[in-house]
């Protein structure tokens, strides 16, 4: 994620070795965006989640 709220903040979170600012995230309820590779969109597009949107 970009950005997020953490749900559970009692024990930190495991950071990735050699990479600063980097986490193994634990349960977030909101985040901020995503950086996913052209080969991610392209999965994701795949899978149609337009036709499964529903108004609210």
């Amino acid at each position: 994620y970009i950005g997020r709220k953490r749900m559970q903040v009692q024990e930190p979170e495991k950071a990735v070795p050699n990479v600063m600012n980097l986490v193994e995230a634990d349960y977030s309820y909101w985040t901020l965006g995503y950086a996913i590779s052209f080969q991610g969109a392209r999965k994701l597009i795949g899978a149609e989640p337009f036709s499964k949107m529903l108004p609210v």
